[in-house]
């Protein structure tokens, strides 16, 4: 008797935005696969997303974060310093405060119940870095609600690294930044962002 074995083949498409929001497309999307589900056209654009996670650390303090959120829909609203905003969003963040300055926020996790708003920046004309984004959120600490952050990444591109800034507000008023505990390693777009000490995210610019 013969046994035909069926073989998947899956294709790993990656990419990654340089600052002229040109794409690098790593596996090329026109080579015909059996099996393999039809890519979207290279002319239909993109959502707007950011993934990723990692810690930023300095001396003592230590804050990690991982997570993702992506367009949905809508069409932009513009907004300062030439950025873009979409309200239908969706994704979900977790941010681990291992130590800060903040006692409070000692060993605590901030977990987000919803994504209130994304607002990107091309970076234009900078040659060391991708899209950036700032990332509204909605969630609990330790499972109390009324908390709110804002996650602000700005992808590295070529040797530079990804860059993070976490500020977060609670219920009663209290208000962390970690610019108050980490130094400003940003070199584009602007400063008050830390880099990544280990870890990855990726910023894509939404077209």
């Amino acid at each position: 008797m013969r046994i035909a074995l069926l073989s998947l083949a899956v294709v790993a498409v990656s990419f990654q935005v340089s600052c002229d929001d040109s794409s690098s497309l790593l596996t090329d999307p026109s080579a015909s696969v059996p099996g393999s589900p039809t890519l979207k056209s290279e002319s239909a654009p993109e959502p707007g997303r950011v993934n990723g996670g990692g810690h930023i650390q300095e001396a003592a303090r230590d804050v990690s974060l991982a997570g993702q959120a992506k367009v949905l829909g809508g069409e932009p609203i513009d907004i300062w310093a030439g950025g873009i905003q979409f309200d239908d969003v969706a994704g979900h963040w977790v941010i681990q405060f291992h130590e800060v300055s903040y006692s409070h926020l000692v060993g605590t996790s901030f977990r987000s119940t919803r994504v209130q708003r994304l607002q990107f920046f091309e970076n234009a004309g900078e040659t060391d870095c991708t899209a950036g984004v700032r990332v509204h959120l909605e969630g609990l600490l330790d499972g109390a609600a009324g908390w709110t952050a804002l996650v602000v990444v700005v992808g590295g591109s070529n040797e530079a690294d990804d860059t993070v800034r976490l500020r977060i507000w609670g219920p009663a008023g209290e208000h962390y930044d970690s610019a108050s505990d980490f130094s400003s390693e940003a070199t584009c777009a602007g400063s008050v962002r830390t880099r990544l000490d280990s870890g990855n995210l990726t910023v894509r610019y939404p077209g």
